[in-house]
């Protein structure tokens, strides 16, 4: 969609129309009282072959669609530059991949969760996969129908029925939906095809969404710089067309350019490590070193075949006849050889048995080729590849010049850990093992690579150095966390900046179990709720106050502080069903702290002198302050709650008074609180107690904690000061 400005305005800037960026772009835009531009370097998605599923080989190297990276030369990958493909066209990486919709182990998220982001458990996201996913089998408790993202089976193939065959005979076991109870087993994947048909997020999300008015798609337009006031982003240049343009955030900026673009933009507008920045003479904004850091990615090695029987898709491109058919087929039916994806058969399986969960995966493919950029060998053949699902090796992405048109340089660090090599050799000796089943005999006429001469594990890693390569899954490069590489927290704002999130493949805290597309779009799905969650508040009568002088202004998503009985427990909760109108029955606007804490001692005074119980805990925020006040009351246990809209406020410092007169206002049943589970906020606090999750889990502990009703009534007030801080970021 072309636009002749240069300059536009809105109240979110999305930086990237890929995977994440078309469904944030797409969810934000729901609401037509926000303007959303949408920024992508690339251009439309008209290339035929993006959307015919087999095509996915023809976009491979395309530089009109594919920024087509390649890596540093690494040490792990024997000293060789390895093809990095990314989409570089609306949808992203969606449009160009091979289509295999894997979410990942439960595991993954719960460890996100356990590493300290809150939210992110497997429990958290499940809803947002849901939610993104139109699946043909129908709903159940794994999967959605409706979403925007078409989710189909593949059709059956004769090499694959027998990789199946030959796999359980081994003893794995049959799986029909690794993105279901388990992952554990062999069977068919699922795609993101409709009809024969690619489903992009361009194709799902953005297209639909385009047609509203508040929703702006910028093509061609290569994003080069954020900018601030202060430590505040409040939009982006970009070049367009020769001119350089400016797209102005009244909200925030979003970036969504995938796990090698974000960390480069990142850099080059002054956030990462200052002495790489000051090497290429950037100014810094903010110091944040693990920019471009943490990078992992799945790398595999092949087993290629050459095939006994002409049932692979190399057969039907040697012959024009079978092209002829193969394409008279997919235009009548959208079925047959083009609308195959790229490894229709898989296994997860441990090579380990101590292992808790599925440490390698086995893909077949019914072709082969030296390098998919390659094309097809002139011979009949089909290839099965392997690859470690959580690798320990972390690489990283650099900056190799300041300007934005200049690839970054990428060091991936391939099979650098000792546990990298062995599991990769153990997956070779895997495949060799279905290989050999005589279920997979009448297929092969020979192993064409790495060949019947090497067999030790020696020389086994030497052929996956040589031969190996990524599977195109780069993740963590901004990673999402508390620690000291962490470049986002859990609502995915980048730590010390406001008005400025990151929501795309690169958050990830480590990869997930497996192909990380369906991960991204949750990101993205996730991400959008939690930047219009104060627009929801907003519309149900939460409103914030004027503008503190001298503070930054960033509409962080609200908290949730609820208080039950005397000196319990303090609980906060980030989510999306804060919007309920039953939590913000009553609304006591402020025009500053000040006066929001005077009317509060005012209204309260009688009862308590008001600084009284002085927790003396302070939590650095930036924002504007607007209050609900709602009692709950259920037996003999009240509970008061107080949503605070955070947005310029440098300082808060809570304060507590017991046995305060009851509040008037809505009231309902403990019961209708929110199903969700509800995260301690202050560790440590004199007058609280922290305890962590335990064996039953943070939910079953919470709903346990509301469910005991026995302790004395007892009543909350929150009192909220304010003062400026002159720091960015978070202190105190």
């Amino acid at each position: 969609m072309a636009t002749r400005t240069d300059r536009v305005e809105a109240d979110f800037v999305v930086v990237g129309a890929g995977s994440a960026g078309c469904a944030v772009a797409a969810r934000l835009s729901e609401d037509t009282a926000t303007r959303v531009v949408l920024l992508e370097a690339g251009g439309e998605d008209k290339n035929r072959w993006i959307h015919i599923p087999l095509g996915f080989g023809k976009t491979f190297a395309d530089p009109s669609v594919n920024w087509c990276y390649q890596t540093e030369p690494d040490p792990g990958a024997a000293d060789r530059r390895v093809f990095w493909p990314r989409g570089k066209v609306l949808g992203g990486s969606s449009s160009i991949n091979g289509m295999v919709y894997i979410r990942g182990q439960a595991e993954d998220f719960d460890h996100w969760r356990q590493l300290g982001n809150t939210g992110w458990s497997f429990e958290d996201v499940l809803p947002y996969f849901r939610r993104s996913e139109h699946q043909v089998r129908g709903a159940d408790a794994f999967h959605g129908m409706g979403g925007p993202l078409c989710v189909s089976d593949v059709e059956p193939h004769p090499i694959c029925e027998a990789f199946i065959a030959a796999t359980t005979q081994l003893g794995f076991v049959r799986n029909d939906d690794f993105n279901g109870a388990s992952q554990d087993g062999v069977g068919y994947h699922q795609t993101t095809t409709r009809n024969g048909r690619r489903c992009s997020t361009a194709v799902g999300y953005l297209r639909p969404a385009m047609q509203r008015p508040n929703l702006r798609v910028i093509t061609e337009a290569l994003t080069e710089k954020i900018l601030f006031e202060g430590c505040r982003a409040t939009g982006v240049t970009f070049h367009r067309e020769g001119r350089i343009c400016t797209a102005t955030a009244a909200r925030e900026v979003i970036l969504c350019g995938g796990a090698v673009n974000s960390p480069q933009l990142l850099m080059l507008s002054g956030i990462g490590p200052q002495e790489h920045l000051a090497g290429f003479g950037l100014s810094v904004v903010h110091h944040l070193p693990g920019v471009g850091q943490s990078l992992q990615d799945h790398y595999s090695a092949p087993i290629k075949l050459k095939c006994a029987l002409p049932v692979t898709v190399n057969d039907v491109m040697l012959s024009n006849a079978r092209k002829l058919k193969a394409g008279l087929q997919y235009y009548m039916f959208h079925r047959g050889p083009l609308s195959m994806i790229s490894s229709p058969a898989a296994l997860f399986a441990r090579t380990r048995p101590e292992l808790a969960s599925p440490d390698i995966k086995c893909s077949l493919s019914p072709f082969s080729a030296e390098r998919p950029q390659d094309g097809l060998h002139p011979w009949s053949g089909f290839t099965m590849i392997a690859y470690q699902l959580r690798p320990e090796s972390c690489g990283e992405i650099k900056l190799r010049s300041p300007d934005p048109a200049d690839a970054p340089a990428v060091h991936p660090n391939y099979l650098a850990s000792e546990t990298d090599q062995r599991t990769i050799v153990a997956g070779l000796k895997l495949c060799r093992q279905i290989l050999e089943n005589p279920h997979l005999k009448p297929f092969i006429a020979s192993e064409f690579q790495p060949g019947p001469a090497v067999e030790s594990d020696e020389q086994l890693l030497d052929y996956a150095r040589r031969r190996g390569g990524t599977v195109y899954h780069p993740t963590s490069t901004c990673k999402m966390g508390g620690d000291p590489l962490a470049v986002v927290d859990a609502e995915l704002r980048v730590h010390g900046i406001g008005g400025l999130r990151v929501a795309d493949a690169s958050i990830m805290p480590t990869v997930v179990s497996g192909n990380t597309n369906a991960a991204t779009i949750m990101i993205g799905e996730k991400a959008a709720d939690m930047a219009r969650q104060p627009m929801r508040l907003a519309a149900q009568g939460l409103r914030a106050s004027e503008h503190i002088p001298g503070c930054l202004i960033e509409k962080d998503p609200p908290l949730l502080f609820a208080w039950r009985g005397r000196a319990t427990q303090l609980f906060a909760q980030i989510h999306p069903s804060l919007h309920r109108r039953a939590l913000l029955d009553r609304v006591a606007p402020a025009g500053d702290v000040g006066e929001l804490v005077e009317r509060l001692a005012e209204r309260f005074g009688d009862q308590h002198p008001w600084p009284a119980r002085h927790i003396g805990y302070r939590v650095v925020v930036e924002g504007e302050v607007a209050v609900s006040e709602a009692a709950f009351e259920h037996t003999e246990t009240a509970v008061v709650l107080v949503g605070i809209a955070l947005a310029g406020i440098r300082m808060l410092t809570l304060s507590v008074i017991d046995e305060v007169a009851e509040l008037p206002g809505h009231r309902t049943e403990i019961a209708d609180l929110p199903e969700q589970p509800l995260q301690a906020l202050f560790a440590g606090a004199p007058a609280l107690r922290h305890e962590p999750p335990g064996p039953l889990g943070e939910m079953d502990q919470d709903r346990a904690r509301l469910e005991h009703r026995q302790r004395p009534v007892a009543k909350l007030l929150w009192g909220v000061v304010g003062r400026q801080s002159p720091a960015c970021g978070y202190s105190g």
